[in-house]
């Protein structure tokens, strides 16, 4: 098999590829695109679960502040045995004879617990018991104890700021999360747009890279013809064939550009695994440029849009709501250092019934009762310095880091912005500049073909000049593809994707076809 059959057989090949991979496609708009990310997108989902992980750390918070119910059933019967001497004891006492003192317990105990948010502490107890013997008390004693006992912190440990600390600083992590969650679809949506707006410029250059390649065709004719007709040496038909095959790489290339740029976009909508052999094509075109005289970078400009985007971006507004977290939980740290004087007070009652039949059991509550019992404890414990110490310094620092980390949150973000702004007024300029040099370029082509045609010209120039447009036509597609791009990451830049604070979302696709309102009257957004 000869080189040549070999090349012929593997483009042969390569054309049937891209005849498969372009039958198996589906054309989408951007709105489309951008709704399959919500929808689908395994990102979006993996951050969701953090959002319940962070509500189940805020239940396990908030469960301190719920009542407690603890129940508890023991019946117990113990065999004691007995000394001869004991035997006779008994037997002299007029107990009957018996080898072992059988003894039988049985004890209901319940009690609830319920903590209040301002550190007061109710518990309630009740305890009912019989015991009985075959020697001592055949008759059996049921004895019940009910106790209303609640507990007042004097120093540590009171009042909301320390109690619910915890639970706050849960709260608070939560909304956080949930910030997170909206800044990951954001940045997923930008995702899905610039692959959008790749895979728009990817057909361009391959249309740019096809009309290359018939230009240069038509240049080999033409070299061909003036060959023939002795007007140019039989050499040149080298340059032109070899420019021509060059091109046909490049179209190749761009081909597989537009592959890739295909995949790059179902893979940011999310898709399935077995979606992905039908492969999602751009049904839109780029926005539509705005007047270069709209776009006015001023400082009032970029104020107006770093405001905007300190009030709306859900990273800012997370790194703010840690750093409340943070102040929370040192306000309860500091609390560690006080010590605690807990004052207790109790009334209670107990109640007797004897003997062994069940209502006697259950009514011991009821009927019998002595009382009430009062009680009051004073309880003191000291502060553990050490203990205390090291949690105030944790808690200090988590917050000195938090305050850091806002700062370097903002502090990018304005940069961002300011950064956007002018990636949109140059990419404007860009367009401009490379439109008006594809008309030139396009025009001197025409007269190099021209003066080819005519004798005047030569082959060498004519191919120097086509190049040059090609390289042109490709900035332009660069140029256009630069505005939208900017645009998106302006948007980002100023949280104008989704609502920060919404749990549901509807995409409005115009924030990334339009300018926002800051640049086209920025009088009236001040």
């Amino acid at each position: 098999m000869t080189l040549s059959t070999i090349r012929i057989i593997g483009l042969l090949t390569l054309e049937c590829v891209c005849s498969s991979v372009s039958s198996a496609q589906r054309s989408v708009t951007l709105l489309e695109a951008l709704r399959s990310t919500l929808s689908n997108h395994p990102g979006i989902s993996i951050q969701e679960q953090q959002v319940v992980a962070d509500r189940g750390l805020e239940l396990q918070a908030a469960s301190i502040f719920y009542p407690v119910w603890v129940t508890s059933l023991t019946q117990q019967r113990s065999y004691i045995p007995l000394t001869a001497l004991d035997q006779l004891t008994y037997l002299a006492d007029g107990y009957p004879r018996a080898s072992a003192q059988v003894l039988t317990y049985t004890d209901l105990n319940s009690s609830y617990t319920k903590l209040e948010p301002n550190g007061i502490q109710v518990i309630l107890s009740t305890d009912a018991n019989r015991s009985e013997d075959n020697l001592l008390d055949n008759f059996g004693a049921n004895r019940s104890i009910s106790q209303f006992r609640i507990v007042l912190p004097l120093l540590a440990g009171r009042g909301r700021d320390v109690v619910e600390a915890a639970d706050r600083a849960a709260a608070v992590e939560v909304n956080a999360a949930l910030l997170d969650l909206n800044q990951t679809i954001s940045q997923l949506m930008v995702n899905t747009a610039q692959s959008y707006w790749n895979l728009v410029a990817a057909k361009k250059f391959l249309k740019v890279a096809g009309e290359s390649v018939e230009r240069g065709a038509e240049l080999v004719e033409d070299t061909r013809a003036l060959i023939e007709a002795d007007q140019e040496p039989r050499y040149d038909i080298h340059d032109a064939s070899a420019n021509l095959a060059d091109r046909k790489s490049n179209q190749i290339a761009a081909e597989q550009a537009v592959i890739d740029a295909r995949w790059q976009l179902a893979l940011n909508m999310g898709l399935k695994p077995q979606e992905m052999t039908e492969l999602p094509d751009a049904a839109d075109d780029f926005p539509e440029e705005p007047e270069l005289n709209t776009v006015e970078i001023s400082n009032q400009v970029e104020q107006l849009c770093i405001n905007a985007a300190l009030q709306n971006r859900a990273d800012v507004l997370a790194a703010r709501k840690r750093q409340d977290s943070a102040r929370i939980l040192l306000r309860a740290a500091k609390d560690t250092s006080r010590p605690r004087l807990d004052l207790s007070i109790g009334a209670g009652y107990e109640g007797l019934r004897e003997g062994t039949w069940p209502d006697k059991y259950l009514t011991s509550f009821l009927l019998g009762g002595r009382g009430p019992d009062l009680v009051g404890t004073l309880t003191f414990t000291n502060a553990n310095k050490v203990l205390a110490r090291g949690k105030i310094m944790q808690a200090q620092a988590q917050v000195s880091s938090s305050q850091l980390q806002t700062l370097d949150v903002e502090r990018s973000v304005s940069g961002s912005v300011i950064d956007a702004l002018f990636a949109i007024h140059n990419s404007l300029l860009r367009l401009r500049n490379a439109a008006e040099s594809v008309i030139q370029f396009r025009q001197a082509l025409a007269g190099e073909q021209k003066k080819l045609r005519l004798g005047a010209g030569s082959i060498i120039s004519a191919l120097t000049v086509e190049d040059r447009l090609t390289t042109a036509l490709t900035e332009f597609v660069s140029a256009q593809l630069a505005y939208p791009a900017a645009l998106a990451q302006l948007r980002f830049a100023m949280g104008a994707i989704v609502a920060p604070d919404k749990s549901v979302h509807t995409i409005d696709e115009r924030v990334f076809r339009e300018l926002p309102q800051q640049l086209t009257e920025p009088k009236d957004a001040h």
